[in-house]
């Protein structure tokens, strides 16, 4: 049966003391919708309905951030710098002790609302006043910000004695971007032979510890050849679609079985990874939200996502890129815009555009700090409406805008996305866009797999 009701501890237990009435209640899964059921989960216990799976307990201890600090201390596992506030008149001094740049965000919210990025106090005053109803009531937890590091997402089952691990994840994005909204390739690409073994390591001490019977998702982050643990997930996360469909393996099926009982090897679970590589490209409904930026942040926005597959990486991007409505094949004019702090990243993006025959045109301000490259010359600087025009006309098929500020900025974002235009906001992505299209000069024809050909 299926129940359209909310996610409240009081309507949940009615149904389920109407399920009683109909026969035995052999017990509830909390662990595949998300974060809410988790928090109704000690609420049904304490009304007597058996929890499956992983123990209330292990819930509660994920995400309880004292306790799960002295978790990892026991384990000797490292995570960023932290605190957490439970006053607003405290949250200066709190900051400063973690030091910034910090990640800010309520306790209370999901989907990273409300969660952000700050420099210096400046931006925590900015952010005070766009935020205030959402920090009215409970904590606000603030965390060391990584700067430039790599993050990971890391699905495994388990049953409480053995530990399996389902996919490694990388994000395309360093860390600062929500995980729901980062584009992701499965295998890994930059990660050395022996940080994999750390990272899965990791995650077999963290699922026994946990006592995980089911899913467990962890999300890494890798800054200066240190593994960071960031967040742990006792539960199915997002990415546990695209992972059963990269690798093959219904995990979901099997993380039910596991909460009733069974175990691990009693499943014919492959070994090692697929040879193939899987890219996970998200989509975006900024055309029902006209006045939103598209700049990626630490806030989810996506709501949707696609898949590509191939034998390399270049082309399961492309794919991936493809599925999501851009063709990277048939880009030849790009545009790119920056923050001034970027300029010496955006220097060696320029000089490569160049160096691969694509026709460049640069916000004439960045022109300006680019003026001494060699070759500049060649290079077009236009301003603010003359970039409008060209997205217009769609004479510019690639818009990079690397965190350019102010309301014109903001528009020329706003008018590649409403005109279908490539685009990207961060110079992580722009970078391997740009591989990717050299890559397709070489290697025009697009291989076609049958998805089970892969298993």
């Amino acid at each position: 049966r299926l129940y359209f009701e909310p996610l409240t501890t009081e309507d949940v237990s009615e149904i389920l003391y109407t399920e009683q009435k109909r026969g035995q209640l052999m017990g509830v899964i909390v662990t595949l919708g998300g974060q809410t059921p988790l928090k109704l989960s000690q609420h049904l216990n304490q009304l007597g309905f058996p929890i499956l799976g992983t123990a209330t307990d292990s819930l509660d201890l994920a995400g309880d951030r004292k306790r799960f600090k002295k978790l990892l201390h026991d384990l000797q596992l490292i995570q960023p710098q932290n605190a957490t506030c439970n006053h607003l008149k405290d949250i200066a001094s709190t900051i400063h002790k973690v030091g910034y740049p910090v990640v800010i965000r309520p306790s209370n919210v999901l989907g990273g609302r409300a969660m952000a990025i700050l420099q210096n106090a400046a931006d925590l005053d900015q952010y005070l006043q766009q935020n205030s109803q959402f920090i009215v009531e409970g904590s606000i937890l603030v965390d060391k910000f990584l700067h430039k590091a790599i993050e990971i997402d890391v699905d495994a089952l388990a049953d409480g004695e053995e530990v399996y691990i389902a996919g490694i994840m990388e994000h395309i994005e360093y860390a600062g971007i929500h995980s729901g909204d980062s584009t992701c390739s499965l295998p890994t690409r930059t990660i050395s032979a022996s940080m994999l073994e750390t990272i899965k390591q990791s995650t077999i001490k963290l699922a026994k510890s946990l006592s995980i019977h089911g899913l467990i998702n962890i999300q890494y982050a890798i800054q200066n050849a240190v593994l960071y643990v960031i967040e742990v997930n006792p539960r199915a996360s997002r990415t546990v679609p695209f992972v059963a469909k990269a690798t093959g393996v219904p995990i979901a099926a099997i993380a039910s079985r596991l909460m009733l009982g069974e175990k691990l090897q009693q499943f014919a679970l492959p070994a090692t990874p697929p040879e193939h590589v899987a890219v996970k490209e998200v989509v975006f409904p900024f055309s029902r939200f006209k006045d939103t930026d598209i700049r990626l942040r630490p806030e989810m926005q996506s709501t949707g996502e696609v898949m590509g597959t191939d034998k390399t990486f270049a082309m399961a991007f492309y794919k991936a890129q493809l599925g999501a409505g851009y063709d990277l094949a048939k880009i030849d004019h790009i545009y790119i815009n920056s923050h001034s702090r970027h300029v010496d990243a955006i220097k060696i993006l320029v000089e490569q555009c160049m160096a691969a025959g694509y026709q460049l045109s640069l916000h004439k301000d960045l022109y300006t700090q680019l003026d001494t490259l060699p070759h500049i010359n060649s290079v077009y600087s236009i301003n603010h409406q003359e970039a409008l025009n060209h997205i217009q006309a769609q004479t510019i098929s690639l818009v990079i805008d690397i965190d350019a500020p102010g309301k014109q900025a903001k528009e020329i974002r706003r008018q590649a996305y409403a005109y279908k235009i490539c685009h990207t906001t961060t110079l992580e992505m722009a970078q391997v866009m740009l591989t990717t299209m050299l890559h397709l000069k070489q290697h025009k024809a697009i291989d076609v797999y049958a998805l089970s050909s892969f298993f």
